[in-house]
């Protein structure tokens, strides 16, 4: 979530004065995702071979859901 912050933050910093409503608008799938994210099954919906993998795949999926490109290239360690 963070990282996808941070790519949002870079992509539509200007104008701050309706920054607040921008981003909660484009956020506001994430509250849709919340199922998504309880331990039951949670290693089930995000297969991956390894952490760094996993977290690679939910930064995608919760950038495609907000509408953020990114534009770094993570490399697993």
């Amino acid at each position: 979530m963070i990282r996808v912050c941070a790519e949002l933050a870079a992509q539509d910093a200007d104008p701050e004065a309706d920054r607040v409503n921008r981003w909660t608008g484009r956020l506001a799938p994430w509250g849709e995702q919340v199922r998504e994210f309880r331990n039951e099954g949670f290693y089930e919906r995000f297969p991956a071979k390894g952490q760094v993998e996993r977290v690679v795949r939910i930064q995608r999926e919760l950038a495609r859901s907000a509408g953020v490109l990114s534009k770094s290239k993570v490399e697993p360690l």
